[in-house]
């Protein structure tokens, strides 16, 4: 392959492939048609190469009364913040010319461990700054729940919510748990990092201006 190139022209199913190899040798941006031919190729090329992130676009116009998926904004929030460490990023021609906002960029990331030490009631607060919504029983992504010492958390990019149990200040532990009978089933390992659910959040200087 002539890294040179500037025009290849080949069958689909070598996109890839081709994509891969030039990739090796320096990161790449690139722009499919629609979320989903964006979506295969991710796939396919996490099969050939490591690094390889998508920057989905919103389901929803800016101009509905609606809000994207809490996983389609954390995983445009994971994007960006990892986008140096990216050799390929995957978007689409429209999330590519959507305004982004950075009030959700530039908001430090939130990182719990077991046994790690974490006030208890900021990480309500904290949550709340992060579009997480308080519920009674969590069930979608972007829920959160408390229960005394007990705060169920629903990621927007995780496939099952998780159990974290205080004792005090202190994380006692984290576990995994069904949606269905809200059974934990398996511990977490290593920490986890907590992204937003909005891209606008509303913290003081939004709610001023």
């Amino acid at each position: 392959l002539n890294s040179d190139a500037s025009h290849i022209v080949a069958p689909q199913s070598l996109y890839p492939f081709l994509l891969a190899a030039r990739a090796s040798s320096h990161p790449l941006l690139v722009v499919t048609r629609s979320s989903r031919s964006a979506e295969d190729l991710v796939n396919e090329l996490r099969e050939l190469h490591d690094n390889v992130l998508e920057f989905p676009a919103w389901e929803t116009l800016p101009h509905e009364k609606l809000s994207p998926n809490s996983d389609t904004v954390a995983r445009r929030i994971h994007t960006l913040i990892n986008s140096q460490s990216a050799r390929v990023i995957v978007t689409t021609a429209r999330a590519l010319v959507q305004p982004i906002v950075t009030s959700a960029i530039a908001m430090p990331l939130l990182t719990i461990e077991k046994g790690r030490t974490f006030e208890f009631e900021k990480l309500l607060n904290e949550l709340t700054l992060r579009a997480y919504s308080r519920v009674d029983l969590v069930e979608r992504r972007g829920d959160f729940a408390v229960r005394g010492g007990i705060v169920d958390l629903f990621l927007p990019l995780s496939h099952h919510p998780i159990r974290i149990d205080f004792f005090g200040d202190e994380i006692e532990d984290l576990s995994y748990f069904e949606v269905s009978d809200q059974r934990t089933f398996q511990p977490v390992v290593g920490s986890v990092q907590i992204y937003p659910c909005r891209e606008l959040l509303l913290s003081n200087e939004t709610k001023h201006r």
